[in-house]
């Protein structure tokens, strides 16, 4: 391996891949980061000054172009509409993966082509053609691949978001690991959880049940499929599950926030407070499965701001109290899972992403709200709601569930909205720097 790698970022967005690059212990330098949207351009420019930025449609790239990058690392995170279920899913048809296809076929024609590719895409993209074409195009230019489908709760931050990985490697290079057919939905246990503090998360790696709803007793049941406001009608069990399957990041789960076996009860351990190191022989002998699993996940209070003059800001608005709050996955500070946000956050109304409740712990006090409000005149329902504090996630606080760290930030000018949409957009560090190691290092 080259003292210093060089990289190019396609499709880099506010740099989550060049965090995940610096993060991952090998050096690298990214010498391009290519994007046509300017307020991420500006976010990027922001955090990254000394970085050659190129406010560019990649299609216009040209091959001589390519050769003077002399990359050693492709990471891409081409637009994911066309892949989505909530999309055209019209894949290679769609104009927005016209740029992913000349990426494509510019790499069967370079005379020295990167030896390291990581591609990043929503679920979906593995059943579409142009993942066919991708794999196709790798086999004929002699690149070793896997594929994964990973989310973040596998690395113990409390964020369903599966995504679609693809590392490869030119031969004759190999992974130092065995490679597989099929997609992989975890990464070995080999890489320990010493080797994945990232600040601000420090988070631990979920090593035994990585898939994202409970993968041990593999339920998908009323158990696990949990919403915070209670619900006596069909109806209204119909109407959360069907915002549910409208979001393309958050199908499988929203699990209980207070998940505690009888027997951390016993021994006083709360499977939410990862904030405490839980005893790693109690977890093998005397915790099921699943609650070995949730007892590594770090609970909501963790990645949340500690600024409290400003949360008047982020409050539900009227409207949205009034009518939408029981399409909405309402979370708790203790809750050790929260839906993936997406750029239509703060926006739209449901299946965008997590509502945080920052009063009243208790189950029971918050369910007797809710039934309140289910049998409330409109006008009253803003009064019911009120002891609740119900507020949206702010854009830091999304960062940190991205596991960008403490340093990122935005320029002052870029509005929230635009912040939430480019994060909604982005991608976690966290999974992306344990996939990278898990190429360069074999631990």
């Amino acid at each position: 391996m080259a003292s210093t790698l060089r990289a190019v970022e396609f499709y880099s967005g506010i740099g989550g891949m060049h965090y995940a690059l610096k993060s991952c212990g090998v050096a690298v330098n990214v010498v391009a980061a290519i994007d046509i949207n300017t307020i991420a351009n500006e976010v990027y420019a922001h955090n990254f000054p000394n970085t050659v930025l190129l406010n560019r449609n990649i299609e216009g790239i040209k091959l001589e172009e390519f050769k003077k990058f002399d990359a050693d690392i492709f990471t891409m995170s081409p637009p994911c509409q066309p892949f989505t279920r909530q999309g055209n899913k019209k894949a290679s048809d769609d104009p927005r993966t016209k740029s992913f296809l000349h990426i494509m076929k510019v790499l069967r024609s370079l005379p020295k082509p990167p030896s390291y590719i990581l591609m990043e895409n929503v679920k979906g993209f593995e059943v579409s053609e142009t993942r066919e074409e991708f794999i196709r195009t790798l086999r004929e230019t002699n690149y070793a691949f896997q594929e994964f489908l990973l989310s973040p709760m596998q690395f113990g931050v409390p964020n369903s978001r599966l995504r679609y990985f693809l590392i490869a490697v030119h031969k004759p290079l190999q992974f130092p690991f065995k490679e597989s057919d099929s997609i992989m939905e975890h990464l070995s246990t080999s890489l320990g959880s010493s080797s994945l503090s990232f600040d601000p998360t420090s988070s631990l790696l979920i090593k035994d049940n990585p898939r994202l709803h409970c993968p041990v007793c593999n339920q998908q049941s009323n158990e696990l499929l949990r919403h915070s406001i209670p619900s006596s009608t069909e109806t209204t069990n119909s109407k959360i599950q069907d915002a549910k399957e409208e979001n393309p990041c958050s199908t499988l789960i929203d699990v209980k926030c207070e998940r505690t076996s009888s027997t951390e009860k016993k021994r006083g351990l709360e499977s939410t407070l990862p904030s405490e190191k839980v005893d790693e022989e109690l977890c093998h002998n005397d915790m099921n499965d699943c609650d070995r699993m949730w007892a590594r996940i770090k609970n909501i209070q963790h990645f949340l701001e500690d600024k409290r003059d400003h949360y008047e800001e982020f409050s539900l608005p009227e409207n949205i109290l009034k009518k939408k709050v029981l399409l909405m996955d309402i979370v708790q500070t203790k809750c050790n899972h929260s839906c993936c946000f997406t750029k239509g956050y703060g926006h739209y109304a449901e299946g965008t992403g997590s509502i945080l409740q920052m009063s009243f712990s208790d189950v029971t006090q918050s369910s007797s709200i809710f039934e309140r409000y289910k049998d409330a005149r409109e006008e009253e329902r803003i009064r019911i709601l009120a002891p609740l504090g119900l507020r949206y996630f702010t854009p830091r606080e999304i960062a940190n569930i991205l596991c960008f760290p403490a340093e990122f930030g935005f320029p002052k000018n870029v509005t929230t909205r635009q912040r939430y949409r480019l994060l909604g957009n982005s991608l976690n560090i966290l999974v992306v720097k344990e996939l990278m190691k898990k190429v360069f290092f074999d631990e």
